[in-house]
């Protein structure tokens, strides 16, 4: 820069003469004030940005932050609080999904202090940003937090995209259980119950046939002895294919027989229920067994729990979804934890539907309950 007014003096005082020492200084100092202008405004901001980051250009920071996460085919909150720890050259930047503990991603080594920024999306709280401080006497300005406050209405959308996922993983790892649980169950069932009960009948004929000739009245008692132990074999297989499969679905369809179940429970003075639907298109199997499921286990509930009478069963469906709704007039749906045991099976059912990527909701209405389940009609195979 000085040789710069150097040689711009040198230039000027040959154009004015040797009388033109001011002139030439006046017209030096205005060049370079010109020319150097921009060169110094450049320099001055990369010297911002190498030592405060972005936080002095908002605009900048949030850029990055979108292009981020646009581009992002990884985890994408990783993005994010790589983005926040480079836009306020923070030593360390986190982001804790709500409902969490441990951060579910983080940039840097945790350090105190540290700011806490709340996440929300439409009203709704999400997660936490954490940012520790650049020193532990060096504290965020104004600047700095606004900066934190623009960010962090844009981090919420990525959070909340997070938590979708998160949640939707927690649910598909519980159905797995609960499926493998289930064939844990029936092969229980199969191997300690029909396997040695078969093989026992088995040794029992051996028998019987030795004694024929020799015995028959002994022959006899036997045979009668087998033929109750394969009566009980039966009923204990017809329970397994009921709990695979409700018979009845294949035999009548799905609502005659809800309203054979309801016929019996009407039998029986529980309830005095109205199953009422339109005319159904052909459902896929799965539907099938989780409306019945969850139709009937809503029944149940309401006769052991309800203290109802009147309750109405009905369908409707179009051509992305079939919704059932089970009313009742009872006391409703009570709070947790007074003790009346209500609320048996409800996440059951609701897994039923979930599984299924429907959804089943259970809540008071006008004086009783309802369950609200709605199932697509289009399952994935």
């Amino acid at each position: 820069m000085l040789a710069a007014y150097l040689a711009v003096v040198g230039a000027a005082q040959a154009v004015f003469g040797g009388h033109g020492d001011l002139a030439a200084s006046l017209v030096a100092a205005g060049l370079i004030a010109v020319l150097a202008a921009p060169l110094r405004a450049r320099l001055q901001c990369s010297a911002d940005r190498l030592v405060y980051g972005d936080r002095g250009d908002p605009y900048t920071a949030l850029a990055d932050l979108g292009r981020r996460i646009a581009g992002s085919r990884g985890d994408l909150l990783q993005e994010v609080v790589r983005t926040v720890a480079g836009a306020l050259r923070a030593p360390y930047a986190a982001v804790i999904l709500a409902g969490d503990t441990a951060p579910t991603a983080s940039a840097g080594l945790p350090s105190s202090p540290e700011v806490v920024v709340p996440l929300s999306l439409r009203g709704t709280k999400v997660g936490s940003l954490i940012i520790a401080q650049r020193a532990p006497r060096g504290r965020y300005g104004e600047r700095d937090l606004a900066l934190l406050q623009h960010l962090a209405r844009h981090i919420g959308v990525a959070v909340h995209a997070a938590t979708l996922t998160r949640d939707l993983q927690r649910s598909r790892e519980s159905l797995v259980a609960a499926r493998e649980e289930e064939r844990r169950r029936i092969r229980r069932d199969l191997h300690d119950g029909l396997g040695p009960a078969l093989a026992g009948i088995a040794f029992g004929l051996d028998a019987a046939r030795n004694t024929l000739a020799a015995d028959p009245q002994a022959t006899a008692r036997a045979l009668a002895e087998l033929k109750t132990e394969v009566q009980a074999l039966i009923t204990d297989v017809r329970r397994l294919v009921y709990d695979l499969r409700p018979p009845v679905l294949d035999q009548l369809g799905l609502v005659p027989a809800l309203q054979e179940y309801a016929a019996r429970l009407g039998e029986r003075g529980a309830l005095d229920i109205v199953v009422t639907a339109p005319a159904l298109p052909p459902l896929p199997a799965a539907v099938e067994v989780a409306a019945y499921r969850i139709a009937t286990e809503a029944l149940t509930n309401a006769a052991r729990h309800s203290g109802a009478r009147p309750t109405s069963v009905s369908f409707a469906v179009d051509h992305t979804q079939l919704r059932l709704e089970v009313l009742d007039n009872g006391v409703g749906v009570p709070a947790q934890g007074d003790g009346r045991g209500a609320g048996v099976g409800l996440a059951a059912m609701a897994e039923r539907a979930a599984e299924l990527g429907g959804t089943c909701s259970v809540g008071a209405r006008g004086g009783g309950t309802s369950v609200i389940a709605t199932l697509p009609l289009r399952v994935a195979q």
